[in-house]
């Protein structure tokens, strides 16, 4: 019960200070917190790879909230495919998102060009409510269930514990 407690207490202050502005510039250290943070189910020179395609692209979305979504949406199976269709790491929707990241590349179970679509959707829904609570929300396809935003939240209260 305690743990529940401290848990709580972390994810509302968490999700009470989450900040809309742009994180401070990440370190080779922050790329390392990265890369661990990514599923251990991915290779390491997998999670080194991505852990650096984050760090570089990811900005003004924070690294850390596109690890949780892929902890969330795949567990860091390159190969998932969720029940209306989605693919990779972090589910894209090939019917509704496909032709409108075409730089990122086609292939959505490739996992680099599957984040690159990740982070476009995240950064467009970001650019269009500048609340990183909406983005999340958003995507997930809605702001009316906050179940997905509180999912996203406390795994990364749990990936900053395990952080230490």
């Amino acid at each position: 019960m305690r743990t529940f407690i401290l848990l709580l207490i972390l994810l509302v202050g968490w999700y009470n200070n989450v900040s809309n502005t742009v994180p401070d510039k990440p370190t080779r250290t922050t790329i390392i917190n990265i890369e661990n943070s990514l599923p251990t189910v991915l290779e390491d020179s997998l999670r080194t790879k991505l852990a650096n395609y984050i760090f570089l692209w990811s900005d003004p979305i924070p690294p850390k909230v596109i690890v949780s979504i892929i902890h969330i949406e795949s567990n860091g199976d390159i190969n998932a495919t969720g029940i209306a269709g989605e693919q990779g790491l972090m589910q894209i929707y090939p019917k509704f998102w496909k032709d409108k990241f075409i730089s990122c590349g086609e292939n959505l179970y490739d996992p680099i060009t599957n984040i690159c679509y990740g982070i476009n959707i995240l950064k467009l829904h970001y650019s269009e409510t500048n609340d990183l609570k909406q983005t999340i929300q958003l995507y997930n396809g809605t702001l009316k269930n906050t179940d997905y935003l509180n999912n996203v939240l406390l795994n990364l209260v749990e990936l900053s514990l395990k952080e230490g």
